[in-house]
């Protein structure tokens, strides 16, 4: 091959070298073609799968004196422990429980159900009104901090941002400053009508008092600084596409919110959600709260804040950021498991949804489509190149050597006599002449086998043979098939038409 193609091209036959590369293009054609179809796993996916629904949302049941401690612990174990979170949960969501079809091979289910979902709109607050005033309701001997808080959206009077100590009890004597936290829930009245919304009060205050003897109260007590977040709960049941990928025994959630699809439950508003969270966190207990019990025990709600950034004390939750940020996500947390285990009853019915799963299957590659495209397309350019490069009239059609015709007269007797006296005629005299009888050429064999032209037997005067019929027509040329036009054309679409090929299966395959 490289022989032919490096003579081919030192001696200019074009035909033949580009000939030579077309070949060449085709080896390396079929040699890519040996990679086209690999088979490999491939993800598929199966739509209009039927799934089954087990539960839904419903409030019928709700009853907040039975809400206990186990939101809480929930929270507190997959926020402070690592825990994975329940079935059908994530960090602010629950969704309705659905049933896959059992499948060995599925990597992925997604179907379209209910989820619950708690949202806050929160704002920090800087406060400095702080009054010490008796709340004998809460403990006849211990003084209360309290403030009002005034903002556009809400009003609340004497809320609780500390306390002193009870009986002049202290824990340690040595102690002059601490910090409490309050979790509190409020109706805020917007002032001017009658539209209320219920909040959540989330309070970091550093209370400082004067040096002082046991059981004696100290001479002055002051708040040295004041963190206040100030938080609108709101809940809404929303339709999810949600997707779940088993991954050993668990099932990993990933969820997508439909807009526009929000609702609520009857009989059960944003207070309720409110109480319940908070008496889930009242049923539990941590202890009296570690180095911030001085005067009085830290709330649960601020200790499992602690536990979860991992802190022994409340000071670096007198940031405000701090504070929204872990605050909110542990309240939403805690309102995710209410929902799942005081508003979820059982609700059989049925949705569709997709599966998504592996096989083997082949694969065309996208590397070897290009190879063998770019082979095709070159030979595509070849062959039209071929066609201005090839040999062309390479033989004349009507031979007019001298020597040849006489020596065709000179052995052609009958011929030559029926040319005597033509002299210096022209071609049409000599056809004239000549049309007047017809001729058939012939080989005879003598000494010396001789080529002649003879006239024809005429039918008419042959005894006891029929006449027959002359046949008038033109001998047609033999023509090879590669220099036909619609084989030119063949050559030309055929590598065409495989690209096409390849690139349809390769799309069909993907």
């Amino acid at each position: 091959m490289h022989e032919r193609l490096f003579t081919s091209a030192k001696n200019r036959h074009w035909a033949v070298f580009v000939s030579s590369i077309g070949l060449l293009l085709l080896q390396l054609a079929t040699i890519f073609s040996t990679g086209l179809l690999v088979l490999e796993p491939t993800e598929l996916t199966e739509s209009e799968v039927p799934f089954s629904i087990r539960a839904g949302f419903n409030s019928s049941g709700f009853d907040l004196s039975v809400t206990g401690s186990a939101a809480a612990q929930q929270v507190y174990g997959v926020e402070s422990g690592k825990l994975p979170y329940p079935s059908d949960t994530t960090e602010n969501l629950v969704i309705q429980k659905f049933d896959p079809p059992s499948r060995t091979s599925v990597s992925t289910y997604t179907a379209e159900v209910q989820g619950f979902s708690t949202n806050l709109d929160c704002e920090t607050l800087h406060l400095s009104n702080v009054t010490e005033t008796p709340l004998p309701w809460f403990s006849i001997l211990a003084p209360y901090y309290v403030v009002n808080i005034r903002t556009d959206s809400c009003h609340i009077k004497n809320a609780i941002i500390g306390q002193g100590a009870e009986h002049n009890y202290f824990r340690d004597n040595k102690v002059t400053d601490n910090f409490q936290g309050r979790f509190q829930n409020f109706t805020c009245n917007t002032g001017g009508d009658s539209s209320v919304a219920p909040s959540i009060l989330a309070i970091n205050g550093h209370l400082q008092w004067a040096p002082h003897l046991p059981v004696t109260p100290p001479s002055a007590t002051w708040v040295k600084q004041l963190t206040v977040v100030l938080c609108k709960p709101t809940y809404s049941i929303d339709n999810y596409s949600v997707s779940l990928t088993p991954a050993g025994d668990i099932l990993r959630m990933q969820t997508i919110k439909k807009p526009g699809t929000n609702s609520t439950l009857k009989d059960f508003d944003d207070s309720k959600l409110i109480q319940a969270v908070r008496a889930s966190f009242k049923k539990i207990t941590f202890g009296e709260g570690g180095a911030d019990y001085v005067v009085t025990q830290v709330p649960s709600f601020f200790q499992v804040m602690k536990a979860v950034h991992d802190v022994p004390t409340l000071e670096p939750f007198m940031d405000l950021k701090l504070l929204q940020d872990l605050g909110s996500r542990i309240f939403k947390g805690a309102s995710a498991n209410i929902a799942h285990q005081n508003l979820m009853a059982s609700q059989y019915s049925s949705t569709s949804g997709s599966l998504t799963y592996t096989e083997d299957r082949l694969q065309v590659k996208r590397v070897t489509v290009g190879l063998m495209a770019i082979c095709l397309g070159l030979l595509v350019c070849i062959s039209i190149l071929e066609v201005f490069v090839r040999p062309w009239n390479t033989v004349s059609c009507e031979p007019k050597s001298i020597s040849a015709l006489s020596t065709i007269l000179v052995a052609s007797k009958s011929l030559r006599q029926r040319l005597i006296g033509t002299g210096f005629a022209t071609s049409d005299g000599l056809h004239r002449r000549l049309s007047e009888k017809k001729f058939q050429t012939a080989i005879i064999q003598q000494e010396t086998d001789s080529f002649v032209i003879e006239p024809a037997p005429d039918p008419t005067e042959m005894v006891g043979s029929p006449p027959s019929s002359s046949v008038d027509g033109k001998v047609k040329w033999w023509r090879p098939m590669a220099v036909r036009s619609w084989f030119t054309a063949l050559i030309i679409v055929l590598p065409l038409c495989f690209i096409g090929i390849l690139q349809a299966l390769q799309h069909v395959l993907r």
